[in-house]
């Protein structure tokens, strides 16, 4: 989308700025400055200028405003979709919520319950992803949904239905990186499950035994593991502060 700001730079302020160039050249250098014409074309040009400029100051300050209020709209469902999603591979590789949150903190303080969510996919899910998920995980709640807390996270599924409705919804409003790293994730989940739908009983009925079963598994789960990463991404783009200006 272009703004409007861009839009006057481009096709009103340059050529402004061209035409007054031209105009006090032309009067300085053919005609001394003694063209009453020419100098009254470069004052108005001038004048035209300065008020371009103006124009298009305001008018970016108040996009920014206007657009503020959208963005943080729509980095709080991101916020809410990078939660969703480490709290499904938390719960799948058996880590409870003691373990992400040692110390009581508002939950109503998303950015730092997301901050502090990424920290520990980063540091302790990524880090551990390889050996916990080779183990005994309950792979149904991937798929038909887990449970923490009394609480039901609809599993995988969900998630693809929120990053869908992300892409179609707010795909003219989200950054290039950001829209491609969010087509990353979705990449990752649609390999996941169709994993599963290819083959559910790998993962409702596990072999722990079977090679074959196993490396399908490995498969599925070097997915998992790289959609985790890719939420990490995804937060690191939301927060920089170049994204906020």
């Amino acid at each position: 989308m272009i703004r409007i700001t861009k839009f006057i730079i481009i096709y009103l302020i340059t050529p402004l700025s061209v035409g007054l160039l031209l105009s006090l050249g032309a009067n300085l250098f053919f005609c001394n400055g003694s063209n009453g014409h020419l100098t009254n074309l470069t004052i108005d040009l001038a004048s035209i200028l300065i008020s371009a400029i103006f124009v298009s100051l305001i008018l970016d300050k108040n996009q920014k405003i206007i657009w503020k209020e959208t963005n943080n709209k729509i980095k709080t469902r991101i916020h809410r979709l990078i939660n969703f999603y480490i709290t499904i591979i938390r719960i799948w590789l058996n880590y409870s919520i003691d373990d992400v949150f040692p110390e009581e903190i508002d939950p109503n303080d998303l950015d730092l319950v997301t901050k502090t969510m990424v920290d520990f996919a980063k540091n302790v899910l990524l880090q551990n992803f390889d050996n916990r998920s080779k183990g005994d995980v309950k792979w149904n709640e991937i798929f038909e949904g887990v449970y923490d807390s009394k609480i039901k996270y609809i599993g995988i599924k969900h998630v693809e239905k929120i990053i869908d409705r992300l892409l179609t919804r707010y795909n003219d409003k989200i950054s290039p990186e950001l829209f491609s790293r969010l087509l990353d994730f979705d990449q990752s989940v649609d390999f996941v499950i169709m994993d599963y739908v290819t083959i559910p009983e790998f993962f409702n009925d596990p072999d722990f035994t079977d090679i074959y079963q196993n490396t399908w598994r490995d498969y599925t789960s070097r997915e998992l593991k790289k959609a985790l990463a890719t939420t990490i991404a995804m937060y690191e783009i939301l927060n920089n502060p170049k994204m906020n200006d």
